[in-house]
């Protein structure tokens, strides 16, 4: 099981070991997770709130990993509740400077950060407008913390092939470095 911290904006989302940073951010409990879901001084719809959920639980099931999500904790009657900000950006990593997969901006786009968690789904987000029915019947086809988990572990195997390619790539230019100094010493004589 890893950790999902609510860093309170995604200012506070890149961790700098220190105090001030980790003051900042509120551990995700499963109690806190359960509590309704907050936009500003309102109620997520409940299928939103489930597939928020989703994502959530999910993040805190994958093993080895932790997590970082830039929503902010609101306080109703003196239990605090999941409040949801302007730009929703997150991260998964295995400790606090090795960023594994990060979510800010969409991919497709120049400039487009993500004001919803649902974004970060990127060309499984519904293109074009929907209806408030259809949107719920995304949200709820989104509640499930099994298909999150399955959508995480792709993004990350996917950042694990990019960082192999590079590997890959580094070892050849390094190669051809060696030959290149080689070629010189040899030329010098």
């Amino acid at each position: 099981m890893g950790t999902v911290h609510l860093t309170n904006g995604h200012h506070g989302l890149y961790i700098r070991h220190n105090s001030v940073d980790l003051d900042m951010r509120v551990l995700l409990d499963e109690e806190m997770l359960a509590r309704p879901i907050y936009n500003g001084e309102h109620l997520y719809t409940a299928p939103c709130q489930h597939a928020i959920r989703g994502a959530l639980q999910a993040l805190m099931e994958l093993p080895g990993f932790n997590a970082a999500v830039s929503f902010g904790v609101v306080e109703r009657d003196g239990i605090q509740h999941i409040a949801i900000p302007r730009r929703v950006w997150g991260e998964i990593t295995l400790s606090p400077s090795n960023v594994v997969v990060g979510f800010s901006h969409d991919s497709r786009y120049e400039n487009h950060p993500y004001s919803s968690l649902l974004q970060w789904l990127e060309e499984d987000y519904p293109s074009g407008e929907l209806t408030d029915t259809e949107f719920e019947q995304f949200c709820l086809g989104w509640a499930s913390p099994e298909r999150w988990r399955r959508f995480f572990e792709h993004r990350i195997r996917m950042k694990v092939r990019e960082i192999r390619r590079d590997a890959s790539n580094l070892r050849q230019e390094a190669q051809a470095l060696g030959n290149r100094s080689n070629l010189i010493e040899s030329t010098l004589g």
